[in-house]
């Protein structure tokens, strides 16, 4: 699932896109572990295991994906 990794926004000028990737690279947000945290946050909510309201406490960055993408569950 692409929307599982960090990158940076579409539009940014170059020396801001440069400093957002690095910054990916130094906190190794798209390692296998983050990847693999996020997906099953992800699964868990699809599910029904969680709520948004949970994700947007223990998992902000797969909560704010889920509702920009469209994808929340209605309550």
């Amino acid at each position: 699932m692409s929307f599982l990794q960090v990158l940076p926004a579409p539009g940014l000028h170059d020396e801001a896109r440069e400093r957002v990737q690095a910054t990916i690279e130094r906190l190794k947000l798209n390692d296998k572990e983050c990847i693999a945290a996020r997906e099953m946050y992800y699964a868990a909510y699809l599910d029904g295991g969680l709520t948004l309201e949970w994700l947007r406490e223990w998992s902000p960055f797969v909560a704010r994906e889920v509702v920009r993408q469209g994808l929340a569950r209605l309550p």
